[in-house]
């Protein structure tokens, strides 16, 4: 039965053509203004950890041997040392390589402002570590605070070890998420994940060995970031911008015996900072294989970075 409404079905199927059009149109409005806020939030969801509400952190002994220190981290959970896998072992100046390219981020607590990301010495009543450890030339080495208090001082001068809450008691509030910033690289087939100065190759899957530190990370309260494709000019070339006067001196010098040495860009505050800024502006995102091959097998998601008024917002601790 036609409808009185219409003169005869030519005019009415164009106002159900124009109608449809109407609707697609609507449609497209809704979808654009959806992107577009996604683009505007700073982060999402999808960019986490999967685990609970727990502070992230090292629980850590630095030993100092005749010929060099080591910064021992202990395996989340564990409570004794009775086997190498509940130990991760990195040089000193590695260590401080590592947590350069970690922003410790912030909470509020009863309104005083505490680092999230947590580094706390064992304690020799713990039954954690003996006092003294035996290394693999047989040599001994003793716990010595100093190690740590001079990284930090380095790494991250405004950060309080003595400062944080044994727990969270109560409400607090996420001022700033931790972030760790990562690079991809790849060379003669071997694809790398890059953090600080450490290098890890996944072509093959994370080994047991390096997924035990990321394990020791896994909270939801952590974030990983992208920086890009590692490349040492690119270091270089902030270095030289935002490096005090004997950067390049430094530089030089730490690639004839990086072993005694803080990377360059761990020694080097500003440089580092100005780095990880302006490679978070590029907001690249990361080859294919870095979510297969290391983030799916870590338990971490894709983070998601987006602009307000189209300039990417980036913050870095440790200034």
């Amino acid at each position: 039965m036609r409808l009185p409404l219409y003169a005869d079905d030519e005019i009415g199927d164009t106002l159900v053509d124009l109608l449809t059009i109407l609707l697609l149109v609507f449609l497209l409005v809704i979808v654009r203004f959806t992107f577009s806020a996604l683009t505007v939030d700073f982060s999402s969801k999808e960019n986490t950890f999967v685990g609970g509400m727990t502070m992230p952190g090292f629980l850590i002994s630095p030993i100092r041997f005749s010929d060099k220190n080591i910064v021992y981290i202990y395996k989340h959970g564990e409570a004794d040392t009775s086997s190498d896998a509940s130990l991760f072992g990195l040089t000193a100046e590695d260590f401080a390589g590592l947590i350069g390219f970690i922003d410790y981020g912030s909470i509020i607590l009863e309104n005083k402002r505490y680092p999230v990301f947590n580094i706390k010495m064992s304690e020799d009543d713990q039954n954690i570590i003996n006092p003294v450890i035996i290394n693999e030339e047989g040599d001994n080495g003793k716990i010595d605070k100093k190690i740590l208090t001079d990284i930090l001082k380095e790494v991250w001068p405004d950060y309080n070890i003595d400062q944080l809450p044994e727990n969270l008691r109560g409400s607090f509030k996420i001022d700033k998420r931790p972030k760790i910033y990562y690079e991809s690289l790849e060379n003669n087939g071997h694809k790398m994940i890059v953090i600080g100065s450490i290098m890890i190759d996944v072509t093959k899957g994370i080994s047991a060995y390096y997924k035990f530190i990321f394990d020791t990370l896994a909270t939801e309260m952590m974030d990983f970031v992208y920086l890009g494709s590692f490349n040492f000019e690119e270091r270089l070339r902030f270095l030289k911008k935002y490096g005090t006067d004997n950067a390049l001196t430094y530089y030089n010098n730490w690639l004839e015996n990086p072993a005694d040495m803080l990377p360059p860009l761990a020694k080097h505050n500003r440089a580092r900072i100005e780095y990880i800024k302006a490679r978070v502006l590029k907001n690249e995102k990361p080859p294919v294989w870095v979510k297969g091959l290391f983030l799916d097998r870590i338990g971490a998601k894709l983070k998601i970075i987006g602009s307000r008024n189209g300039d990417i917002e980036a913050e870095v601790s440790g200034k």
